[in-house]
């Protein structure tokens, strides 16, 4: 195993032959495929990115508005302008991977639809929409998703302005309770749903940024976290899930994908992700 902070140099070392496997940017793709002795792979990564709202905080604390914020977003334009191409990253519907487990099948991403977003702003008083503030980190990708996010929310009478902050003051400032809406990301060492969904909704969570603050949810999260029956664990989870999806606490965008390279002669049973490479599954073809 060789520590290779480097992309540049990572790359050469894949190109090279020097090494036979790493993690290497989207931007490597062409210099990859142009190398007959590579393949690759694009698989989601550990980070989930997402728009939160202060669910204590008028007019966020009412789940229609919530709700009609995420029936603005074409969440595919959303990821395109976040990260200049649909390979960056994998649309989600809620903060659990797919190979993940706790994985909810049954839920989709919001789809675009202005006139549902009009309705439900209207039936929670806001008809004639209302002015906001968007907080966000000194990111291209994610200065990019305010902006496209302010289009989208003027389409629906809502006039968002954005704030940009410095990472660390940002999360000062949500932690406090002091922003209405924010953009985030999350991540966990492994794709288990306790270690995104009781973090993030519990009241207690560490990165409970949304301020969600709901009985029934801290207590099916807390069951679901000791529930040592695997169907009985899913089968909260599906329920939790469900319950996450329809309030709307926060609008989970993406997961940030990561590229795999190697060898075209090692065979990968299973491309690795931020939580560890497992080179039992990996051996050389014959």
């Amino acid at each position: 195993v060789r520590f290779i902070s480097d992309l540049n140099t990572k790359n050469v070392a894949m190109q090279t032959g020097d090494a036979d496997m790493g993690s290497l940017s989207l931007l490597n793709i062409a210099e990859i495929e142009a190398n007959s002795n590579l393949t690759y792979e694009i698989v989601p990564g550990q980070t989930v990115n997402y728009i939160g709202f202060n669910t204590q905080t008028e007019p966020f604390d009412d789940p229609k508005v919530r709700q009609a914020i995420s029936y603005s977003i074409d969440k595919e334009e959303l990821l395109l302008v976040a990260q200049e191409s649909l390979l960056g990253g994998t649309l989600t519907a809620i903060p659990v991977k797919e190979t993940g487990f706790g994985f909810n099948p049954d839920l989709e991403v919001y789809p675009k639809d202005i006139e549902k977003a009009k309705e439900l702003l209207a039936e929670a008083g806001y008809a004639d929409g209302f002015s906001c503030n968007l907080y966000v980190g000194n990111q291209t990708m994610r200065l990019n998703i305010a902006t496209y996010l302010q289009a989208c929310l003027a389409e629906i009478g809502i006039d968002m302005q954005i704030e940009v902050m410095e990472s660390a003051a940002l999360q000062e400032e949500i932690r406090a309770g002091n922003t209405e809406m924010f953009i985030m990301g999350a991540n966990a060492f492994a794709s288990d749903a306790d270690l995104y969904l009781y973090n993030m909704y519990h009241s207690e969570g560490s990165v409970n940024f949304t301020h969600t603050n709901d009985s029934w949810l801290d207590e099916k999260l807390e069951e679901a976290r000791v529930c040592t029956d695997t169907s009985q664990r899913e089968a909260l989870y599906m329920e939790i899930t469900q319950y996450i999806y329809d309030n709307c606490f926060d609008i989970p965008n993406f997961w940030i994908n990561s590229l795999y390279a190697y060898d075209k002669d090692l065979v990968v049973d299973m491309i690795p992700n931020a939580s560890g490479y497992f080179f039992y599954e990996m051996h050389w073809s014959a």
